[in-house]
This record gives C-alpha cells, sequence and structure tokens, in this order.
C-alpha cells in the first residue's frame, strides 16, 4: 500500500505539472501593474493594456523547479493566471494603485484609478497565496472630512521588522468631495481629481485592520508629492522618498519634477520630517521611478526617461549609496531590441540578489511584455544574465570598481586623515632617527679600525711621553685638529636627562593605543675607585693622557700595552 501511494502521488504530481505547462503563457503588454514575491513566486495583479485597456487578474511566476539555462524569451512565457479559491469575488478595473506586500505572502492593494467616474466599490483589498482568496479590507477615510478617499500614486511601504503595518505618503485622489480647500480640476481624461493624496503619513495596521495617521508628525511637508518611490533602510528606521512631483498652492495645478538633489526622508523613530541633501552625480528629474535597496548598502535607482533612449541609444542607471548618500551613475550593458530601463511605470521585485524588471511604457507609449533580471550580487559588477537560472559571474580584483561621487567630508573622516598624516609624521621622524643612528654606528666602526703605529706607542711609554705628546698616530687627519692638545679642557660628563621615547614604525594598528616610553636617568656623579688601573692597549692615544697618569693616585704603572707583532 505504501509503494501504491508513492506511486500515486508521483503520477499526481507529474499531471498538475503537465497541466501548469499547458497554462502557462505570455502575459499582453502592459504597464502599471502591482507586484511582489509571495513565498517562491513573483505575483503581478493587474496592468493598463494597449488601448487603455485595464487588466484586473492575477497572475504568478514561478521561480523554482525551472529547467537550467532558461532564456529570458522562453522565462517570459511561463506565467500563470491564478484560479483563486473565491470564484465569486470581483476583482475591479483599477490602474495606479498603491501596493505593498506583508508576511512574505499577502499582496495588498489600496486605490488606484477608473475611467468610469464612479468609485471604487473595494478600495483595499489583498490576496492571501497560502488560502488562494481575496478579501476586502477597511476603507480609508479621511480623518480631517470622515469621508472616503480614492487615492492612486501614492508611495506604500511596509514597515516590517520595525512594525507590523503599511504607512502610505502622497498621491492624487479621484472623485473628491466638494468641501475642500484644495481646489477640484478635470484630467486630460475628463476626471474630476484633486493634487492631495496622503498629505501626511498615513498607516494600515495589518493585525487590527484598521487605519490610522501617523501621530504626532514633526515637519510635514507643505506641498503634495505624487508618482514617488519609497524605499525603507531597515536599520536605520529610514524611510527615503525619490523622484515624482509635486504640487504646491495657490492653485496646485502645475507639476513640478522633484529632481534628485535631494529627499524627503521620514524618521520612523521620531516620526518627523527632514530634508536630505544628495551629492555626487544626480540623475534628471523622473516621474514614477524604481528604487529598491539591495544587500543593505545601495539603492538602485532605475531611471525612466524615454528621450534619453533615443538620444543615447542605452541605458540609464544610478547607484546611490545607503550610508553615503552619494549618487553614481552606471551603464548597463545594452540589451538587443528592448529599451527596458528607459521607460515608465515599471515594476521591480527583488529575489535575493536578482532583480526582476517587469513590463513598463517604453518609447513612443508602447507597453512592454519582457521580463529582465539584473545581478546585484555585486554593485561592481552589475550585469543582465541571458538565462534564468544563471550562475553568477565571478568579477576579477584588477577591475575598477564605480567611483563615487565627491562629498563634503565628515568629521570623521577629517580625524582618520589627521591621524594618518601624525603617524605618516612619526613614521619620517623614526625613519630619520633610524638612519642618523644607523650612519654614526658605521663612522665610529671607521673610526676603530684606523691604523695605528705602535712603534711610537712604545716610544710613548718607554721615553715618558715627552715627544709625542702633541700628535695622534692616525693616518687620516680629517678627523679633527691634534694641535694644541694640551690646552683642551677636560669635560666633565653628567648623566643623560632626556626622555627618549621608544617607538617603531607601524608598530601600532591602533591609534587608541598607549605607546610606552622610557627615560634614562643617571644616579648621580659617577665615582672613581681607588685602585691600581692597568691601561689596555689604545685605539687612539691622546696627548694630554699624561697628565692624568702622571697626577693618578696611587700612581699608575706604565706598561707597554699587549701587543704580538706577527
Amino acid at each position: 500500500m505504501k509503494y501504491f501511494t508513492t506511486a500515486l502521488a508521483a503520477v499526481t504530481a507529474t499531471i498538475v505539472s503537465n497541466l501548469n505547462i499547458l497554462e502557462a503563457i505570455q502575459l499582453q503588454k502592459r504597464s502599471e501593474s502591482q507586484c511582489g514575491l509571495l513565498v517562491d513566486s513573483i505575483y503581478c495583479y493587474g496592468g493598463l493594456l494597449v488601448g487603455s485597456a485595464i487588466d484586473s487578474d492575477l497572475y504568478s511566476l514561478p521561480l523554482t523547479n525551472l529547467p537550467n539555462n532558461k532564456s529570458m524569451i522562453n522565462f517570459a512565457k511561463t506565467w500563470v493566471q491564478i484560479k483563486y479559491a473565491n470564484t465569486d469575488y470581483v476583482l475591479e478595473d483599477r490602474r495606479r494603485a498603491n501596493s505593498a506586500v506583508y508576511n512574505n505572502n499577502t499582496l495588498f492593494i489600496t486605490g488606484g484609478y477608473t475611467y468610469n467616474g464612479t468609485m471604487i466599490t473595494n478600495q483595499t483589498i489583498t490576496y492571501n497565496r497560502d488560502t488562494n482568496t481575496w478579501q476586502t479590507l477597511s476603507t480609508y477615510s479621511d480623518a480631517k472630512s470622515s469621508s472616503v478617499r480614492q487615492i492612486y500614486n501614492a508611495a506604500a511601504v511596509n514597515l516590517a521588522p520595525i512594525e507590523n503595518s503599511i504607512v502610505l505618503y502622497g498621491g492624487v485622489t479621484e472623485n473628491p468631495i466638494s468641501n475642500t480647500t484644495v481646489p477640484i480640476q478635470t484630467d486630460s481624461s475628463n476626471q474630476t481629481v484633486m493634487h492631495e493624496g496622503y498629505s501626511s503619513l498615513v498607516s494600515y495596521n495589518v493585525d487590527n485592520n484598521q487605519w490610522l495617521p501617523k501621530s504626532p508628525q514633526l515637519n510635514i511637508p507643505t506641498v503634495f508629492y505624487s508618482a514617488q518611490t519609497a524605499t525603507l533602510n531597515p536599520k536605520t528606521g529610514l524611510i527615503y522618498y525619490l523622484g515624482g512631483f509635486y504640487y504646491s498652492s495657490p492653485d496646485y495645478t502645475k507639476e513640478n519634477k522633484q529632481d534628485f538633489k535631494s529627499a524627503n526622508v521620514f524618521n520612523t523613530s521620531s516620526s518627523s520630517w527632514f530634508s536630505m541633501i544628495l551629492s555626487g552625480t544626480t540623475p534628471g528629474a523622473r516621474m514614477f521611478p524604481t528604487a529598491t535597496l539591495c544587500n543593505m548598502y545601495y539603492v538602485f535607482m532605475i531611471e525612466c526617461s524615454a528621450h534619453l533612449a533615443l538620444q543615447q541609444g542605452k541605458p540609464q542607471l544610478s547607484l546611490i549609496s545607503a550610508t553615503l548618500l552619494i549618487w553614481t551613475p552606471t551603464a548597463g550593458p545594452v540589451k538587443p531590441l528592448i529599451l527596458f530601463i528607459n521607460n515608465q511605470y515599471m515594476t521591480a521585485v527583488l529575489v535575493n540578489t536578482t532583480l526582476f524588471i517587469l513590463f513598463g511604457l517604453a518609447v513612443y507609449n508602447n507597453p512592454l511584455d519582457d521580463i529582465l533580471v539584473m545581478s546585484v550580487n555585486d554593485v561592481n559588477n552589475l550585469y543582465f544574465p541571458d538565462t534564468y537560472p544563471y550562475v553568477e559571474q565571478i568579477k576579477s580584483p584588477t577591475e575598477t570598481p564605480p567611483i563615487e561621487g565627491s562629498s563634503t567630508l565628515s568629521s570623521g573622516a577629517i580625524a582618520g586623515i589627521a591621524v594618518a598624516c601624525v603617524v605618516v609624521g612619526l613614521s619620517a621622524i623614526a625613519a630619520v632617527i633610524f638612519f642618523y643612528i644607523r650612519r654614526k654606528r658605521e663612522q665610529e666602526k671607521k673610526l676603530d679600525e684606523l691604523p695605528v703605529d705602535w712603534d711610537h706607542v712604545d716610544n710613548f711609554y718607554n721615553d715618558g711621553g715627552e715627544t709625542n705628546a702633541q700628535h695622534v698616530m692616525v693616518e687620516n687627519e680629517k678627523h679633527g685638529s691634534i694641535e694644541n692638545q694640551a690646552g683642551r679642557h677636560s669635560m666633565l660628563l653628567t648623566p643623560p636627562s632626556i626622555s627618549i621615547e621608544k617607538y617603531a614604525p607601524n608598530e601600532f594598528d591602533d591609534d587608541n593605543f598607549t605607546k610606552d616610553s622610557t627615560t634614562l636617568a643617571g644616579e648621580g656623579a659617577p665615582k672613581f675607585i681607588d685602585e691600581s688601573m692597568r691601561l689596555m692597549k689604545p685605539s687612539i692615544v691622546e696627548g694630554n693622557d699624561t697628565r692624568h697618569i702622571e697626577s693618578a693616585t696611587p700612581p699608575i704603572v706604565k706598561q707597554k700595552p699587549d701587543f704580538t707583532d706577527n
């Protein structure tokens, strides 16, 4: 029975696998899809099709059990339309909705834009991958007017692991109520809109199914933003809002593109806003960009611009350091026949070290159905594999990494440079002292090795030193004058009192390590021992030595130095 059950399971798995192959499709070209990674597959909801048609179905792209070296063209043909369990649930057409993923298995979607002039019935919905069901959540109501707000083009961020909630900011309201202070206008599609969405950060609590304003909030931006990208850095708790455009008083009608020289930042710890200056080679203003935090170090900024594709003919990609906040432009490899990054309304999904770039609106407003994958394993070696799955490339260590733009040095950097200068200076001084001592020792050694006329020394001891008191038996007279040696004053040597610091270059890697020092100190004046002294063989005989010999107490016996002529 056991073997029969195993065989039946294998046959069933094979049948299901074959059915999945039969159901695998390539999606219609589209933009503005709401996508996210749920467990082991990428799920995408809806999208804007050719001719302004709206798709309201859900699709998945399996990332496991794939054959090796599957080309990108064939990979794009492996989408599967989801047949959810609660088949009576009605999914309404919407575009430019706001979405996020939470709990790794749920796709959160709220708001959106429609063409029919009526409000969406199910404003906030979720798809649960584990139960394969859709669910309607509570509807957002503006706290000031207590009215339902249908908002699109907002930025949604999952705050996990900081807290189990999703925060939204910015956007535009469609079909607004009339009692508002912000002007109500008619857009190019003849729809009623108000250029105020989430004017401050609003939070949706996942556990309680409750909308709450993030309160209190300090330094809330005074203008209304839309079409931005928002990226959370979990280590710092900061949310970076980049790109898009903004509307300002008094009429809030003109779209002003937001450049990338600064970013609005929300601090989740202090619940306050501030503006962050960004340095380096900043990209041009973009609407509907995509930014993804990879490896906790860099934010990958995909630029969206049709005219750049025509002018430069290659994709544009910028990196920004998540710690230094410095932009660095990077040119990715050109993919044949695909102007993939120079578009708008694309979707980017990060899976481990692979960034999936899905759909989008290319030049001349042509939507895309392509799938591109970019390896972000190494920021110095970004590339687009031709297949998926793929084997990571190993970058040669001799290649030059991207150069980040210049910026003002921080106090830590200045301190580091100062310490480095001190270390270099001390090393130079130590080197000078070392070579000076070495040279002096070599000179002394050379002086000791100078030849001496020992016949004159013999006469010195036999004749009392009278005839030789005026000369020194040194062949090379460059070592100093020997005249009038008898008139020289003797010098009294005192104990040294100079504190000498022991220092070896590069001995201490830690600048905080305290270096030892040693002070040489004597214990008083030198003492002479009252006993007969025996002169040893000198290397140089000074003329005034006779004075010490004659006046010594007890008398010193002059002896011939021990010397054996060979």
